[in-house]
């Protein structure tokens, strides 16, 4: 979903927890396109410079693993056989974004506030067939 992000001022339209994809454009370009069994091409969003910039195109397969916090959304689940929801501590979270040069003042204060409220009022966790907790591997 990191390919979905929405534009700083379209993020301004949304609800607080909600702000971060472009549900929509997801499940047009992508979703959409799986169920059709079809070749397709996706755009990613560049936040630098605010464009769609084709990615390449993606064949649908038997099995089509789709994977971000915000694909879990509750207009998107009609499109999935099996969800599944991986979750972890906040530690662990946090080592993986410092060994990927994130910036965690950043994730802390703002993403894992609009996530944590995301998995809230979409009931994620209890929606998933399958929840597996990683929490405890590498803290």
């Amino acid at each position: 979903m990191d390919d979905f992000y929405l534009s700083e001022s379209e993020r301004q339209d949304k609800q607080a927890g909600f702000a971060n994809a472009d549900i929509e454009r997801f499940e047009r370009e992508v979703l959409q396109n799986i169920q059709k069994g079809e070749p397709f091409t996706y755009f990613k969003y560049l936040p630098e410079s605010g464009k769609l910039v084709p990615v390449r195109v993606e064949t649908p397969t038997w099995l089509n693993i789709v994977e971000g916090s915000y694909c879990t959304d509750v207009s998107l689940r009609k499109y999935y056989d099996v969800a599944v929801f991986l979750t972890a501590g906040t530690a662990l979270r946090e080592k993986r974004l410092i060994e990927r040069g994130e910036d965690i003042g950043d994730y802390r204060n703002r993403w894992m506030v609009y996530e944590e409220n995301f998995f809230k009022a979409q009931d994620t966790e209890s929606n998933a067939d399958v929840v597996i907790d990683t929490s405890g591997k590498g803290e």
